[in-house]
């Protein structure tokens, strides 16, 4: 260590404070420094100036404003560190104690032990605000799933809400076991429990005479995967009909098989999206429905719901009106006048084995082909899809016409239009029967021997509110441009997949073939088992086309599965 050669600060002498790393220049050499040079001694002069290392080993200058010449340049050093102050560096025997390295040990003052404190457990997570619960109650919430159903708390135990309005009471069912539920906002009901919840129940008191036991549909998880959610994005989704819509499903639990419906739509821009129904009067406040990602799916699994409900959702737009919309991808719905969609099964079991087998080795499109062309509602007026059957087969057996071909019996509200204003893609015409009566009608004909071909409209729609226009609060199914999205005349032209997906979806009639009845081409079916193309003098993939007026048809099982064509070929009014 380096030590001062001037008398310690303490003793009250002269001289300059100890420094801690080097030693200082004597006063000596600075008064020389001063009377030599002309400017006063507080100024540098340019031998002061030269490197401190040649004054701390006692070279001072021997003239004025000059100093004894060094052999060699000194070096630059890295800069001093920060001066220790005299008061806060103990001195012992003249030597400067520095904290890097101190001439004595320090003693070292025993560290006290204290004990560790037990951290406190994860507080449970901040629960929904009113704002939160306004949108829930309201249906202005994408996710109804995220307050309502079972959430695991960070303590341990977990809380479950349902929403049930105008309740006086709520309880929840648990392997045997009854939990009360609180009130916590409007028609939201909550019950803490120790730890994980297992297939739970809920009674639900409404009054006198008015106390059920019911599943909840928000402990219920999505109905769609996530294949079918990525193929719903592109747009590649060939089966719609059996993911969107609704489907009556059944469930296996620890407390017994649960059915239900599924309820999917597709309405990518609507900022909340009901069901309701016969099942909750009509109100859907009870029934907000959860939003699956980007995909624009909106789905709920509700409990209890079964064949022959009607129903329709209730979609609350980016503008903020709610609009009640019939179900695009419904199966079957109510006779005109009346709009709703109505839950279906199909039970019917085919008896037209011989027909399909005989069709799947006949070269129709080389053999002769007589159709009989007729219109349901005007043909025999007052008959439904049953007897039908009886009455077709009586008149074509001594004629020789080989097949039937039917006008548009998909779902439509004007009786008058012959079929070309669907609303109903997916659904037969109800005022001749159901789904299952049409099957029984084609069986027959097949047993008969007589094939059965269905007219398809996908081009264009009526603007009938409840149905697909403006669907979400925007042009969702019809072009957003109103000179190519609206004919003033008689309807709006469609601009979207899911009518063309409809071809497909009636597959399990076991139909012949199919007449597009589009202006421009027919519309790309992607695997039906039969098809018929009159789109003039066009070709398919091998397809043979022909006119409507020459009336040669083909059949599916020539092709088999088309390149879709391009998109100036699309049926687009």
């Amino acid at each position: 260590m380096t030590t001062n050669s001037t008398s310690d600060p303490a003793s009250g002498t002269g001289g300059e404070p100890a420094k801690p790393t080097r030693a200082r220049k004597p006063p000596a050499a600075k008064a020389a420094a001063a009377k030599a040079g002309d400017k006063p001694a507080t100024t540098r002069t340019r031998a002061a100036a030269k490197p401190k290392a040649a004054a701390a080993n006692g070279d001072a200058p021997t003239a004025a404003g000059t100093a004894k010449p060094a052999a060699k340049p000194a070096a630059k050093r890295a800069p001093a560190k920060s001066r220790a102050k005299a008061s806060d560096t103990p001195v012992v025997g003249g030597a400067v104690d520095t904290p890097l390295a101190p001439d004595t040990p320090t003693e070292v003052a025993p560290v006290e032990v204290t004990p560790a404190v037990e951290a406190a457990p994860p507080s449970p997570p901040p629960g929904p605000s009113n704002d939160d619960y306004e949108k829930l109650i309201g249906g202005d919430t994408h996710d109804p799933h995220g307050i309502l159903g079972a959430h695991p708390q960070g303590d341990g135990t977990t809380i479950v809400r349902t929403l049930r309005h105008h309740a006086q009471s709520v309880t929840l069912l648990q392997d045997g076991k009854e939990i009360p539920f609180e009130s916590t906002y409007g028609g939201v009901f909550s019950a803490v429990i120790d730890g994980p919840v297992s297939d739970y129940r809920v009674r639900v008191d409404y009054g006198p005479g008015a106390v059920y036991e019911v599943d909840d549909p928000y402990r219920w998880l999505p109905t769609l995967g996530e294949m079918d959610l990525y193929l719903i994005g592109e747009g590649r989704h060939e089966n719609l009909w059996d993911v969107l819509g609704a489907h009556v499903r059944t469930y296996e639990t620890p407390g017994g098989p649960v059915t239900g419906t599924s309820f999917a739509v597709w309405a990518p821009n609507a900022r909340g999206v009901r069901v309701t129904g016969d099942f909750d009067h009509w109100s859907g406040a009870g029934t907000p429905m959860r939003s699956l990602g980007s995909s624009g799916v909106w789905e709920l699994f509700v409990p209890g719901v079964g064949e022959g409900t009607r129903y329709k959702f209730q979609i609350l737009g980016q503008d903020g009106v709610w609009r009640e919309k019939a179900d695009p991808m419904a199966f079957y719905s109510e006779v005109p006048p009346a709009t709703a969609s109505v839950v279906s099964v199909a039970k019917h079991e085919w008896n037209d084995a011989d027909w399909m087998s005989t069709r799947a080795v006949t070269d129709q499109l080389n053999g002769p082909l007589s159709i009989y062309e007729i219109h349901a509602g005007s043909w025999k007026m007052g008959l439904n899809y049953r007897e039908m059957a009886d009455e077709l087969i009586a008149e074509l057996a001594d004629t020789g016409f080989t097949h039937v071909e039917f006008l548009p019996l998909a779902g439509h509200p004007f009786a008058p239009s012959w079929g070309y204003q669907v609303t109903s893609y997916y659904a037969p015409d109800s005022r001749f029967g159901g789904p299952d009566d049409l099957r029984y009608l084609i069986d027959r004909l097949h047993q008969a021997g007589i094939g059965v071909i269905l007219d398809w409209v996908p081009a264009h729609f009526p603007k009938d509110e409840w149905a697909l226009g403006r669907f979400d609060g925007t042009s969702l199914y019809e072009h957003a441009d109103p000179r190519r999205g609206e004919q003033p005349d008689w309807a709006r032209s469609s601009s979207t997949s899911v009518a063309a997906r409809s071809a497909t979806s009636w597959s399990p009639m076991r139909c012949t073939g199919w007449s597009s009845t589009t202006s421009t081409v027919c519309g790309w079916m992607p695997s039906p088992p039969c098809c018929i193309w009159t789109t003039p003098a066009r070709r398919v993939s091998g397809c043979r086309t022909s006119t409507a007026a020459t009336r040669i048809w083909t059949r599916w099982r020539s092709c088999r599965r088309p390149t879709p064509p391009s998109a100036s070929a699309s049926p687009v009014c």
